[in-house]
């Protein structure tokens, strides 16, 4: 579609198109087929709209779209500082590059004079070849073990029934929640705080990782402060690293490697559907540094992903102010003068 845009501002019939009245419409219209849902084309150009008057439909426009582009700042925000975390992560853990810069008598780069002391400047033979010396080989469930912390897979649906959810209540974390080390809480489903207690065994802590148990096994995600409490719901596993254990940071960031997601496809088992479970987990190979280098990773880390989930945040605040306000835009509830100041203070 190709508005004349004399008469119509193209953003504004995008947002058109998404307001209540024009997806009521859209649902009367809807062809139901035995397969799929479509809409007759040759209908489309009939559907009737309600347009305001031209410099209306500009700010409106002017409004969702200010916005939509804040909340899309923070999204990009937010995958910059986590490609920086994977970077240095790599950099660190994988490639060794401050061990071998020190092996070829070179300082480390980028690093202060304290961090590079951290780093040891030759490597030792294991299972799994030359490791920087020091550093221990183990599995994700002997670490777990050791610092006094597991890996649990969450209540199963014998312990959760369909009638247990409610739009109120206690959030239970499901495979579809889980995004690349973050969850998404838009459309997660709850329990009634007496479940969750029933349940208690499950709730998850700051610094645990989630995981989906089956489907697309690489999801998962580290558990932050906001989150605390929450359900570790079925179709995932929770890894708690213990107080004695990983740090969370560094335990979640090891997780989220190529080569640690791809083992985990690779041993994933099911023929038609992967699946996870506690001793598959449990057996990926870590290779495990020193608490004090752990430490300052998290360091750096932790503070890239405090403003990473502020970002986040402020994204969810703004995207419920715009369809708050969406309605009340396109309905002439709000008038021009209205509309007006609203573009002012964004």
């Amino acid at each position: 579609m190709r508005p004349d845009p004399n008469k119509t501002d193209g953003r504004f019939l995008l947002y058109y198109y998404l307001g209540p009245e024009f997806q009521d419409v859209i649902r009367e219209r809807t062809i139901h087929g035995s397969t799929v849902e479509r809409l007759a084309l040759i209908e489309f150009p009939k559907f009737p709209l309600r347009l305001p008057p031209l410099a209306e439909q500009k700010a409106i426009a002017a409004v969702l779209g200010a916005l939509d582009d804040k909340i899309e700042l923070n999204w990009r925000m937010n995958a910059t500082l986590e490609a920086m975390a994977r970077a240095l992560f790599q950099s660190w853990f994988v490639d060794f590059d401050p061990v071998r810069a020190k092996l070829d008598g070179r300082e480390p780069g980028g690093l202060d004079a304290a961090t590079a002391a951290l780093f040891p400047a030759t490597f030792h033979d294991s299972e799994v070849g030359h490791i920087p010396h020091g550093w221990i080989l183990t599995t994700l469930g002997e670490a777990c073990d050791k610092g006094g912390g597991n890996i649990q897979t969450g209540p199963f649906g014998t312990q959760l029934h369909a009638s247990d959810y409610v739009s109120e209540g206690i959030p239970s974390i499901m495979p579809s929640d889980l995004r690349d080390n973050r969850i998404d809480p838009s459309s997660i489903a709850r329990i009634r705080e007496q479940d969750a207690a029933r349940l208690s065994v499950y709730r998850v802590q700051t610094g645990d990782v989630v995981y989906s148990r089956r489907g697309d096994v690489e999801r998962r995600s580290l558990i932050r402060h906001a989150e605390k409490g929450w359900l570790c719901g079925t179709g995932c596993l929770r890894v708690r690293f213990g107080p004695r254990g990983l740090n969370p940071h560094f335990g979640a960031a090891y997780l989220g490697t190529s080569e640690s997601r791809s083992w985990i496809v690779r041993h994933a088992v099911g023929a038609t559907m992967p699946n996870l479970n506690t001793s598959i987990l449990g057996a990926l190979p870590l290779i495990v540094p020193p608490a004090e280098l752990q430490s300052r990773f998290a360091e750096l880390v932790g503070t890239w992903d405090e403003r990473g989930t502020i970002a986040l945040e402020q994204s969810r605040t703004l995207a419920t102010l715009r369809d708050t306000l969406l309605p009340k835009l396109l309905s002439g509830e709000l008038t021009a003068p209205a509309i007006q100041s609203l573009a002012h203070l964004l």
